[in-house]
This record gives structure tokens, sequence and C-alpha cells, in this order.
């Protein structure tokens, strides 16, 4: 079974409940999923920036970090890190993104403005054995000016 809707493989595409199953398939052993909800952020200074009549080349430079995207990383970073502390484990996800309105479906969720940022199945490995490249050097990651 192909679990999603995009593997080149598949002849069709998943119809909702499929795609919710293929989810539910693939965090099989996670007992608990964590949805990320986003919703609006005003960047600082893009109201400034509209004020003073700035270019649109000028607003796209200050919306390309995309603030509120940065916002929500953190978010599931901290979550993964205090999770794994304590014992847990879980994947940082946004592929099953594509079934995002069925989701919001099944679980109720109608907040005007707000879309699913990520997600993450969430429980307690079989294994902490983690097969992990060697780090890089940090002057090979890293630029100091």
């Amino acid at each position: 079974m192909n679990f999603w809707p995009h593997t080149p493989k598949m002849k069709r595409v998943l119809t909702s409940s499929e795609s919710l199953l293929s989810i539910r398939l693939f965090s099989k052993n996670a007992p608990h999923v964590i949805l990320i909800f986003a919703g609006p952020y005003p960047t600082s200074g893009l109201q400034f920036l509209k004020d003073k009549g700035a270019s649109m080349d000028e607003i796209h430079t200050l919306l390309k970090p995309s603030p509120g995207v940065q916002n929500v990383a953190a978010a599931m970073e901290n979550l993964l890190l205090a999770a794994a502390n304590m014992g847990y484990g879980g994947c940082w996800m946004t592929g099953p993104n594509y079934a995002s309105e069925e989701i919001c479906e099944v679980i109720g969720f109608e907040k005007e403005g707000y879309y699913l940022a990520c997600m993450t199945p969430m429980g307690v490995p079989e294994s902490f054995d983690v097969n992990q490249p060697p780090r890089k050097a940090v002057d090979d990651v890293t630029t100091f000016i």
C-alpha cells in the first residue's frame, strides 16, 4: 500500500478517509499526534515600509525570512527536544499537510485565518539507537562576519 497521494507509483488520488488512514498507518505505533497550527503574524516594520512608500522588492525582502514560519519552527524544535529529554520520540512532519482540510474536519478545527503548519507523532520509541552521520566541522557550516 502506498501511503502518500503524491507517490509517483499511485494510480489514483486517495479519498479523504484513505488519506487519514494513511497518516494513521504511517504513525501506527505513536499513540498521539500533535498538530501545530499557525495564524496571521504581523511582521514588525511592514506598515512602516508601506507608509514610506517602499517598493514591492523592499517589502518582499522584509517578508522573505517568513518570521511566522520561523516561530512555528522554533516551537516544534523546542517541543521535540523537550519530548526527547523526557524519553519520548517524535518526527517533524509536513508531508501529511496535503490532507489538512480533512484533518481539520475530523478534529473539528475551525479557526478563521489559521492553517495546519506541521505535526508530529509522539510516543515512546522502540529504540533510541539512531544512525547519525558524522558532524561537520563548525567552520564548514558557519560563516562569521
